[in-house]
């Protein structure tokens, strides 16, 4: 029972070594720094979650709509004009603040850890009041797993969260709250948001993954529920404050409605991202289904800019790939355990969930098909794409090779001309040396006289001749096989020879 005690302390409370020393080594970017005015940790005010028979009458609020995607300006849902903010939310700055809110705190607790800025930046809170955080309110260690893929950054550093983690803390007792046998779990969600950028030409450009780590421990004995929700969505935060308020009994109130919640919140945008996707592939086909080979069409073949658009597209794609399946790696787990716990007495309520679950798994499911055919498709016009600059480098080779036929013609031109030319261009060069020289006797006609010396210029033409002809041979013999002639091998032998024995010459006399 001890080794058993032990195993489940380190598999389930500890944090890894490893994780631990990074965690240590990134809280300078995690968090904001201890003197900062508007670090804090939001909950719900103490008189807004009430477990008794005075609960307030249940207003109707407006239900999110889901005709258009979520963007990150969207705010809290506002009710009617004679209706007050929904919303009580308070932010605890300090460990003493946290450890009077816990000690007072009721049965259901949920508390916020929001980011300073855009997703890129720390988390508005201090190092010491999370890790006061942790210790008081009793949250696994491991928790600090999924905060590692938070913080100051300049670029995504892990594409899909850690692996979901959840385990039963005890077994169903009767009288429990439907749905709710005590258990704990963690998991990180990555989803699609607006980003307020615009692009005509890259529909996908306005959208950027989010992410969120979500926690959650039921226990019975004592009776209490604890929530955290790091970096949430702004219609996650709404849809809970209409869940609180329209709920009776927080206590005995089902966890796995919030569960489906929050996934149906990360769910609600991918649809639409697919859309922009599947468009702006539909543009890239269109453009290279009107292009030709040989470059006339409306794009140049020759612009490497193109190609490099569809590897980031493809990119694009993987990435939601891997997300929504580690999404619905995630729901599954959360449905295998809801139906583990569920009973036949809990009547249409669980059955409801039961289904809203596979619901859920179905539609990612579909996501992922959608994705895969993307994907095939972009993979297609990629192919294609290299299919038409491989045509356009044949045509540009045969383009060349012609241009060297016509060049290869010309210069045999020139060199017959050459030829032709070759015998007189000796004989003139011959007569207007010093060898030959036109004399006039008197009275007589002129006539050339050829000097007793002319064998001289024979004599200097043919060894230079010859000489020329052997270093084009011993060159050509060089460049095309590396063969060396014999009195270059025999010269390179002496001179090494020559080198080794002044080198033990010298080293005898060291």
């Amino acid at each position: 029972m001890a080794e058993t005690s032990c195993i489940h302390q380190s598999l389930f409370s500890e944090q890894a070594a490893g994780s631990a020393r990074a965690y240590e080594d990134l809280k300078s970017s995690l968090f904001l720094s201890e003197d900062s005015s508007t670090a804090g940790l939001e909950t719900f005010s103490l008189g807004l979650i009430k477990q008794d028979a005075q609960r307030p009458r249940e207003v109707e609020f407006p239900k999110h709509s889901r005709a258009r995607p979520i963007g990150h300006r969207d705010r809290h849902l506002q009710l009617t004009q004679d209706v007050q903010e929904v919303t009580t939310r308070i932010t605890i700055r300090s460990a003493g603040d946290l450890e009077s809110y816990l000690r007072s705190a009721p049965c259901f607790r949920a508390f916020f850890v929001k980011q300073s800025g855009s997703s890129y930046s720390p988390l508005s809170i201090t190092y010491n009041l999370f890790e006061n955080f942790l210790l008081q309110a009793n949250i696994s260690a491991q928790y600090r797993d999924y905060i590692l893929y938070f913080g100051e950054r300049d670029r995504d550093v892990e594409t899909v969260p850690p692996v979901s983690r959840l385990r039963a803390l005890s077994s169903p007792s009767v009288g429990q709250a439907r749905g709710n046998h005590d258990y704990e779990c963690m998991y990180g969600l990555r989803f699609m948001e607006l980003n307020g950028r615009d692009d005509p030409n890259q529909p996908t450009y306005k959208w950027s993954f989010r992410q969120s780590a979500i926690y959650c421990k039921i226990c019975s004995n004592p009776q209490e529920t604890t929530w955290v929700f790091t970096s949430p969505q702004a219609a996650v935060q709404c849809q809970l404050d209409q869940y609180i308020h329209r709920s009776t009994d927080m206590s005995t109130s089902n966890s796995f409605e919030i569960h489906l919640l929050l996934f149906d919140s990360a769910i609600a945008n991918w649809r639409y991202f697919l859309v922009d996707l599947a468009a702006e592939t539909d543009q890239h086909s269109a453009l290279l289904l009107g292009t030709s080979p040989d470059n006339p069409g409306p794009i140049s073949l020759a612009d490497c800019g193109r190609r490099q658009e569809l590897m980031v597209l493809d990119e694009k794609m993987l990435n939601t790939l891997i997300i929504l399946r580690s999404t619905i790696d995630t729901l599954r787990c959360l449905n295998d355990h809801y139906g583990s716990c569920q009973d036949q007495t809990y009547g249409l309520g669980c059955a409801t969930l039961g289904l809203a679950f596979c619901e859920r798994l179905r539609e990612l499911e579909m996501l992922v098909l959608r994705v895969e055919a993307l994907q095939s498709k972009l993979q297609n016009i990629t192919a294609l794409l290299s299919s038409f600059l491989d045509l356009n480098n044949g045509f540009a080779m045969q383009k060349l090779t012609e241009k060297g036929s016509q060049d290869a013609v010309a210069v045999k031109v020139l060199t017959i001309l050459t030829l032709i030319y070759l015998p007189a261009t000796v004989v003139s060069n011959f007569f207007s040396t010093c060898f030959v020289r036109t004399e006039s006797p008197t009275g007589k006609a002129a006539h050339i006289v050829v000097s007793g010396d002319w064998w001289i210029f024979a004599a200097a033409s043919v060894p230079l001749t010859m000489l020329t002809f052997y270093i084009w041979w011993v060159w050509t013999r060089i460049q095309a096989h590396g063969d060396y002639p014999l009195w270059w091998r025999l010269f390179r032998g002496k001179h090494q020879t020559s080198s080794l024995h002044s080198f033990d010459i010298l080293a005898e006399k060291v």
